[in-house]
């Protein structure tokens, strides 16, 4: 039922933003989610009347709840995602990579589980990418790595705008 607007990359930015061919003339506002697929691209942080400033995750000004499910977990199936998920953390962005925090100490992660984006802001659950670099601290009270995501983002053309 949700409208989605193509939207053509203009220009990328090495500090997490990109630049899309869609605005306020084209109904698009502030917070609209940015996606390509099942994919999460960013969320629109400005409006123009023919263009939209975009912070990818990879922006310093991005942070969002996320959940960590098993690598061999098919999102095409109609699974209770809640029951599959082996740990919530919080992403922000650090231009050169998506640093991932507050992951629980106890969960059995692997490289390459799936990165879901489940934060309110977004309304539906996302792919962001996968796990790598897990650190491995027994002091620390919980765990951190890097989400390695789906695209190249310098390489992406056309993105979609969710509108409605």
């Amino acid at each position: 039922d949700s409208k989605y607007l193509e939207a053509n990359i203009l220009q990328f930015s090495d500090q997490g933003d990109i630049i899309i061919n869609v605005g306020r003339r084209d109904d698009v506002q502030e917070g609209d989610v940015v996606s390509l697929g099942r994919a999460f691209i960013g969320r629109v942080f400005d409006v123009g009347d023919d263009s939209s400033l975009v912070k990818l995750p990879l922006s310093k000004a991005s942070n969002f709840e996320v959940a960590i499910l098993d690598s061999e977990v098919n999102l095409n199936d109609e699974n209770r995602l809640d029951s599959l998920v082996k740990s919530k953390g919080v992403v922000s962005g650090a231009v050169e990579n998506i640093v991932i925090e507050n992951l629980s100490i106890n969960a059995e992660l692997e490289e390459g589980d799936l990165v879901l984006i489940r934060d309110v802001r977004v309304g539906e659950t996302l792919l962001l990418g996968t796990l790598v670099n897990i650190s491995k601290n027994p002091a620390s009270t919980y765990r951190e790595g890097i989400v390695l995501p789906l695209f190249d983002y310098s390489n992406l053309l056309t993105v979609f705008v969710k509108v409605e």
